[in-house]
């Protein structure tokens, strides 16, 4: 389901998830509430939209079409682009997230610290203590934590790119294994050693001094950041080690397509009698609207199951049967004709649980607007980096005529997971066979296979 923008800015659609408040309330109990904690609260407001526009201003000038969502304690960009983006480009948006919100944090550092020594009162030195607290907390602190080359941070976005441009996608399964296991190593240090135990070789180390005031505050931070990966702070190994397994998990699964108890093995699935009489129980479902005898091992697919409700009038039955479009770990059934019309008005009824599936995709390819299919194609890539949303996005691209653009889809996907066999024989790009761009980018799909 998508939120209605609480704004928009520099053409920018800016959200709001009602876990920020969840959020909000925690950092302000964290921060011991009062003036400190409204001040920390506002300061991590402030930084993390200034982040999050840091990097959708840079996408949108790359030719991305960004988005903003703040949500539980933090918050994200994204973005759909119908052009390629290049190693340089990612690494890019990456860095300007943390980069803008370190850039940006400069005058209200500055402002604070003023306003510290040249306070006339305790009243007055307290506020600017507190002001200067949040803003290093928030600006500077998180910022230089951002660029740890550690998953789902930026710094491991930045390495995730520049390790796939080096050794190609499997590296990118590497980096990630390598993030879960430094992350769980921390983890393990913060909940099984005395947080002064760890932290007291970085404290042994004095700060240096430096003559600027606001160039101090920057590296006392910086001082700061091994206390806060390896002390008793266990909320950042907790998150960057659930976030690499979460990503390592999700590329083993679209790539290995991993499967439940009683599902069908690969041989039985793939088996040509099987997959002949699902294919034909399927259209015949769609013809009767009643659901015919599959195969063993084979069901009727969610989109026919939802079409049937719908012809009895049971939409709320349609809405259960569309919800298992998310299923995709499992899949055991078939589409004999992904374009079919009833596809596209079942679309209205896909509950929010599955909206965002491949099985979803697979369906936009033939229906609904571009952006829209764009959108979500965009969305998938970010969360599971497989190539099948963009193979998916390319084909729905060249699908409406959309040439150029479905050019742009299928270089990102090749560069991710080459696949010549796909793109020479599927319907949707046979257009494109005759342009000279297309046939230069089979050709580096082939070569790329034969040395692998």
């Amino acid at each position: 389901m998508e939120r209605r923008p609480l704004f928009t800015a520099f053409g920018i659609p800016v959200s709001f998830d009602p876990f920020f408040l969840l959020g909000a309330f925690l950092i302000y109990q964290w921060s011991d509430g009062g003036r400190t904690g409204m001040y920390t609260v506002v300061a991590m407001v402030v930084f993390v939209v200034l982040h999050e526009f840091g990097h959708a201003l840079t996408a949108k000038a790359f030719g991305a079409r960004p988005e903003i969502c703040v949500t539980f304690l933090g918050g994200y960009a994204s973005f759909a682009t119908t052009r390629r983006l290049t190693t340089r480009h990612h690494v890019a948006i990456s860095l300007a997230g943390p980069g803008s919100q370190l850039l940006l944090a400069v005058p209200v550092v500055r402002w604070a610290v003023h306003r510290a020594l040249d306070a006339t009162s305790r009243t007055e030195l307290a506020a600017a203590l507190d002001v200067l607290d949040a803003v290093a907390w928030a600006g500077v602190l998180l910022g230089f934590l951002n660029l740890v080359p550690l998953w789902p941070l930026d710094g491991g976005h930045i390495a995730s790119s520049l390790l796939t441009r080096a050794f190609g996608d499997r590296a990118v399964r590497a980096f990630l294994t390598a993030s879960l296991v430094i992350s769980l190593a921390m983890l393990a240090l913060s909940l099984g050693v005395q947080a002064d135990l760890i932290e007291a070789p970085f404290t042994a180390l004095s700060v240096p001094r430096v003559d600027s005031p606001t160039l101090q505050v920057y590296i006392v931070q910086l001082w700061r950041l091994p206390s806060l990966l390896f002390g008793d702070a266990l909320f950042v190994p907790l998150v960057t080690a659930l976030g690499s397994w979460g990503q390592l998990a999700a590329i083993n699964r679209w790539r290995r397509g991993a499967h439940v108890d009683n599902a069908p093995t690969t041989r039985e699935i793939r088996h040509e009698d099987q997959v002949r009489a699902a294919r034909t129980a399927e259209r015949e479902s769609w013809a009767s609207g009643h659901l015919a005898d599959f195969p063993r091992w084979w069901r009727p697919s969610p989109w026919v199951r939802g079409h049937v409700a719908l012809l009895a009038g049971d939409t709320a039955g349609a809405g259960a049967a569309l919800a298992h479009l998310a299923d995709g770990d499992s899949r055991n059934w078939l589409v004999d004709r992904p374009d079919r019309p009833e596809i596209g008005t079942l679309l209205a009824y896909v509950p929010p649980e599955a909206q965002h599936s491949l099985a979803v995709l697979e369906a936009r390819v033939h229906h609904g607007s571009t952006d829209d299919l764009v959108a979500l194609a965009t969305t998938l890539f970010i969360d599971e980096q497989s190539a099948e949303p963009l193979y998916l996005g390319a084909a729905g691209l060249a699908t409406r005529g959309l040439a150029d653009e479905a050019m742009a889809w299928l270089h990102r996907a090749v560069n991710v997971s080459p696949d010549p066999h796909r793109i020479s024989v599927e319907r949707a790009f046979h257009g494109l066979h005759r342009r000279s761009d297309f046939q230069q980018l089979l050709g580096e799909a082939q070569r790329a296979t034969a040395t692998r």
